[in-house]
Order: C-alpha cells, then structure tokens, then sequence
C-alpha cells in the first residue's frame, strides 16, 4: 500500500498564480471547511515530504490523501487508486477524517 499527500492549486486567478500547497486552506478562496475552489495539481512522490512541509494556516488544514494498491512485483509496479482520504485541521488539531464514498471515518467529537 502507498499513502500519498496530493498538491492543490487555487482556481481563481489570484490563487492559480501561487505554487500548488498540501493545504488546501493556502490555495483557497472559500471559508473552512470548504474547498471546491481547488484542484489536485499532482501527487506527492513520497510521504516525507507532507511531514516537512504541511503547515496550517491560522490552525486550519485541509490535507488530501491518496491511497493506492500496488499491482505486481519489482522496481516498476503498478499502483492501483484505492480511495481518497481527507483530513481536516481545525485549532490545530485533527478534527476529522473522510473517505470518498465512505463519509466521515472519525471525529473528534
């Protein structure tokens, strides 16, 4: 299984001139939680990254994950797209987690 934290970029022309950010809150226009205004600009190669650079803005964060399934065997896999995770910061903390499909997976409350 490979865990991968997806870039977005911002829609609107003043957020589309901004490098792509793991947080959405950073390349959005519209007021937490909502985020329709961005786009997945690509995937992270490597989960070190999300570690080093996820940052939350004023406490908040919008963090998308993709989850794939390795498909074969050797230095070139296959990875098959099993699901998106998404996890939403508020106060600076963890405050909930959806899955596409799958509604929300966890709470803090």
């Amino acid at each position: 299984m490979v865990i991968r934290p997806g870039l977005r970029r911002g829609l609107s022309a003043a957020k589309a001139a901004k490098r792509p950010a793991l947080n959405a809150v950073a390349v959005s226009d519209l007021p937490f939680p909502e985020w329709e205004d961005t786009d997945l600009h690509d995937n992270s190669e490597n989960f070190a990254l999300f570690r080093q650079a996820a940052e939350l803005i004023d406490g908040k964060g919008i963090f998308d994950f993709f989850v794939y399934r390795r498909v074969g065997s050797g230095p070139i896999a296959d990875e098959e797209l099993l699901t998106n995770v998404t996890a939403y910061y508020r106060d600076g903390k963890l405050s909930w987690v959806e899955g596409t499909d799958d509604g929300t997976l966890w709470t803090d409350k």
